[in-house]
């Protein structure tokens, strides 16, 4: 991890520290099929073709997140319903709970959106408004939470009507998943991929043992934010793809730079894919304590180069 560029901060100290500024200009992003123009306000271009792997699809959503800026033309959002209600460790700082408050909204209310039919939703020519490729699927809420199991066989039949996407979600609640399936999964959907996310050594003993035996065909796992030092390699077959980053919050819990380093040794020994998402605000690499900004989290991540792509 490059952190040359950032100050040490004392364990005491409550100063906030600039990290390394976001690239300026153009960056040109190759991933197998996929070409990716950026700047430092707009994704301009980006191209995905039938061969492109699931794994090559999650690694492009770490670029796009990485950035966080502009407009995304091969991505489309999906929230059927919003609001969540905190169910683990990982839920302590939440940022949509975070963001709902500076608005006055009650978070723990799960309702429908005016975007439920958004994938099925046609323009006059009787093409779908929402373009083929990455979707995006209850990235401010959960898709398996229990307050949409009346929603969610409608979303099922979106899903499937639409080959043409392929559909990315994150829970913290993969417990659910057997009981919020479709009749028709038999082994899964292939335009479905579903990220299972933990933060402790005791929810990824509790949360991947059951990952491991689900039937889905594109499966990874989101360890953000990382609590502790963890050891999942037990669990990593038949995984496209591990992802780690720490806790982006004024009051965050550190986040070790060796805990990644140790995930990643873990993936290579069994040859999955893994990113370095983002550092945490409370950052610790070779002892040194930092304190980063927001905007500096993942572009640091970046500097570190450690991702690892699995051997085909």
């Amino acid at each position: 991890m490059r952190c040359a560029e950032t100050e040490r901060v004392p364990p005491a100290s409550g100063v906030m520290v600039s990290a390394a500024a976001l690239l300026t200009g153009f960056r040109i992003v190759k991933i197998e099929s996929v070409t990716v123009v950026l700047t430092t306000r707009t994704l301009i271009f980006t191209r995905i073709l039938p061969t492109t792997t699931f794994a090559t699809i999650i690694s492009l959503t770490i670029i796009i997140f990485a950035f966080g800026l502009g407009e995304l033309f091969i991505m489309a959002m999906w929230n059927p319903w919003r609001g969540c209600r905190k169910c683990s460790e990982g839920c302590l700082h939440c940022y949509i709970h975070k963001g709902d408050v500076k608005r006055g909204i009650d978070t723990n209310h799960i309702t429908k959106t005016k975007d439920f039919y958004k994938p099925i939703e046609q323009l006059k020519s009787g093409k779908y408004k929402m373009n083929s490729g990455i979707v995006y699927l209850c990235f401010s809420t959960d898709f398996l939470i229990e307050e949409a199991d009346q929603w969610r066989k409608d979303c099922w039949n979106m899903i499937k009507q639409r080959q043409d996407c392929t559909f990315l979600f994150l829970t913290k609640r993969i417990e659910r998943f057997a009981d919020c399936i479709p009749d028709d999964w038999n082994d899964g959907y292939e335009n479905v991929v579903v990220g299972c996310t933990i933060e402790n050594q005791k929810n990824a003993d509790k949360k991947l043992s059951l990952f491991a035996s689900l039937p889905i065909k594109h499966k990874c796992i989101t360890a953000q934010p990382l609590l502790e030092k963890i050891y999942i390699e037990p669990y990593l077959d038949d995984i496209e793809l591990v992802v780690v980053g720490g806790e982006s919050d004024y009051y965050a819990r550190p986040f070790n730079y060796d805990w990644a380093l140790d995930i990643r040794e873990q993936c290579i020994r069994k040859n999955v894919s893994f990113e370095f998402r983002q550092c945490g605000t409370h950052f610790i690499k070779d002892g040194v304590k930092y304190k980063l900004q927001t905007k500096d989290l993942c572009s640091q991540a970046r500097k570190a180069g450690i991702d690892f792509k699995a051997l085909c």
